[in-house]
């Protein structure tokens, strides 16, 4: 919330934020320095499928330097505990899916409208390559965008996917500087102890270079 990156900018002096409201105790935000500019930011409510369980995105038209670009940053469906029963573990992979398909649908829209440059990142609640229980299709099928970090395991436990993800559309891939796409493993940094005060993920990271000129 608002309350507690007032906090985290108390150290940041050179970033401000822009936070979405309709997200419940979990909303999603966006740091940024002076050198990136913001515009058109908005909730994209379609990804609320159901009030008071499902999130929605939260988008921005950016620019740095020679490149601009749109971005959503998305928290999807969870399976979770709370899901206790085969039925409501299915539900949550259907609700999971549906909101696959409308940021697919999303990016098909962007795409038709001369900007190519599209970045969608945050907790997707699962990995593309899942072969048991799939919700993510719509969007690994999308052969105009592509998950950067589908390969990764989980910071917590190593035998587990990676659930947070950064997608890109394919016409940035040759802006991608070389070793940037990484996780930073708070679990080794810190210890477990310290680590899970934080969070039970750990951040996913991309570098672009931006000095090109932008080719749409």
């Amino acid at each position: 919330n608002s309350q507690a990156l007032d906090i985290i900018l108390k150290h940041l002096p050179d970033y401000k934020y822009v936070c979405g409201e309709n997200g419940g105790k979990q909303n999603l935000a966006f740091l940024f320095n002076e050198d990136i500019k913001l515009t058109q930011i908005h909730e994209y409510m379609p990804l609320v499928l159901e009030a008071n369980q499902t999130r929605p995105g939260l988008v921005a038209y950016c620019k740095k330097n020679n490149l601009d670009f749109w971005i959503m940053n998305v928290h999807l469906k969870s399976t979770s505990r709370f899901d206790s029963t085969p039925d409501l573990k299915q539900k949550s992979y259907e609700i999971r899916a549906r909101q696959a398909e409308i940021l697919n649908n999303w990016v098909d829209s962007i795409l038709a409208h001369s900007e190519r440059d599209i970045i969608i990142l945050g907790d997707f609640n699962d990995n593309p390559n899942r072969k048991t229980n799939p919700t993510l299709s719509a969007l690994a099928g999308n052969t105009n965008i592509e998950f950067q970090t589908e390969d990764f395991n989980s910071c917590k436990n190593y035998y587990w996917d990676a659930i947070d993800h950064i997608i890109n559309s394919k016409n940035l891939n040759n802006r991608i500087l070389t070793g940037s796409i990484m996780m930073f493993d708070t679990y080794n940094f810190y210890g477990k102890e310290k680590a899970e005060r934080i969070s039970d993920h750990c951040p996913v990271m991309i570098t672009y270079e931006v000095k090109s000129p932008d080719d749409d």
